[in-house]
């Protein structure tokens, strides 16, 4: 998809960019889980760890992490555009691991999408395994 990408430590003049790249991937929803707010709250927490995918001054992709217990931490936000796995997801990945292996982190744990068979291959191409099989439920409330 063109020019190539750069990674790079998060900043908050970033958070714009981040902000919209979010919108378009998971959807303008202020009520939703992706919102200005919640976006600046996490940030607060973990802008340290956090990187984006530059292709030239335009974020390209960004994953925001998050420091669990020990030596841990978990992804909590990871985007690029579609189309872009290869050129924006596997230099992220790659990035991420060397960054939170330089503050010590021993273990990254990634919530993927069971029917996105291409992104589960991406993140056993770097070593991730399957450990758990998240179960989501829904009940509809009946409507009066």
């Amino acid at each position: 998809m063109g020019t190539a990408v750069t990674i790079r430590g998060m900043s908050e003049d970033d958070l714009r960019g981040v902000f919209l790249l979010g919108e378009e991937v998971f959807g303008a929803d202020p009520n939703g889980t992706w919102n200005a707010d919640s976006l600046a709250a996490l940030l607060g927490r973990c802008l340290e760890n956090s990187l984006v995918a530059l292709r030239g001054r335009r974020i390209a992709g960004f994953v925001i992490p998050e420091a669990g217990p020990g030596s841990s931490a978990r992804v909590r936000w990871m985007a690029w555009r579609p189309g872009d796995e290869i050129a924006v997801a596997s230099p992220l990945i790659e990035a991420l691991m060397e960054l939170l292996s330089s503050r010590r982190i021993t273990s990254l744990q990634v919530t993927a999408d069971s029917n996105n068979p291409q992104l589960i291959a991406i993140f056993k191409k770097y070593g991730f395994t399957e450990s758990k099989q998240l179960l989501m439920m829904e009940h509809f409330f009946p409507s009066d």
